[in-house]
């Protein structure tokens, strides 16, 4: 397929009943819906750069729970926070932000049988007896789960698929924290887990 040389930004191409948008990088499929740009700029730094945690620490409000997220293709003014650098929604020179207020369910202590809930974005629980938790109904949902250890308890987890299909050993040691993080496909539970936090 031959595309035309030297286009501009935004420019399109049709040919095969398919359309084609150029992103300022590559000939990208074309759907209005779906056409996101990629970045090509974060924080006025461009091509291979690495960003210090000082130069996203203003683009994260751990408080809001916001994130940085480049805009959508057809909203090119502030609704994301920040204006678009010369209007160009690849370049992003300040906050693109969405709220996602996260529910909070605390479970307080695990006893040895525990039912996390379906519902809440993040649980907590402090682990202070071998425990089985019993995971909620399978539905499209993630939830994550903030695990503190009072000792050398361990954990399971009804129907719930890890990688290489094993199973994770909870840390160990009063204090310790684990968090395990639960997605659902609305078939099947599948689980991560980031360990021994103190």
């Amino acid at each position: 397929m031959s595309f035309p040389e030297n286009p501009s930004i935004n420019d399109t191409y049709e040919t095969d009943s398919r359309k084609y948008k150029w992103d300022g990088v590559a000939w990208r499929l074309y759907t209005p819906e779906s056409f996101i740009p990629a970045v090509i700029s974060v924080l006025g730094k461009t091509g291979d750069v690495s960003l210090q945690a000082s130069d996203i620490s203003n683009l994260w409000d751990a408080t809001n729970f916001e994130f940085l997220r480049p805009p959508p293709f057809n909203s090119l003014t502030n609704s994301y926070g920040g204006a678009c650098a010369g209007d160009d929604p690849r370049v992003i020179d300040g906050p693109r932000t969405f709220s996602a207020t996260a529910s909070l369910t605390e479970h307080g202590n695990s006893g040895a049988a525990k039912t996390l809930s379906g519902t809440a974005a993040i649980q907590t629980c402090s682990l202070n007896d071998s425990c089985t938790f019993t995971m909620p109904a399978a539905a499209p949902a993630d939830f994550l789960l903030i695990l503190t250890q009072t000792g050398s308890f361990t954990a399971t987890f009804t129907a719930v698929r890890w990688p290489s299909n094993s199973a994770p050993t909870i840390s160990t040691g009063s204090g310790k924290v684990d968090i395990i993080q639960f997605v659902s496909d609305g078939t099947n539970w599948y689980g991560t887990i980031f360990q021994n936090f103190s």
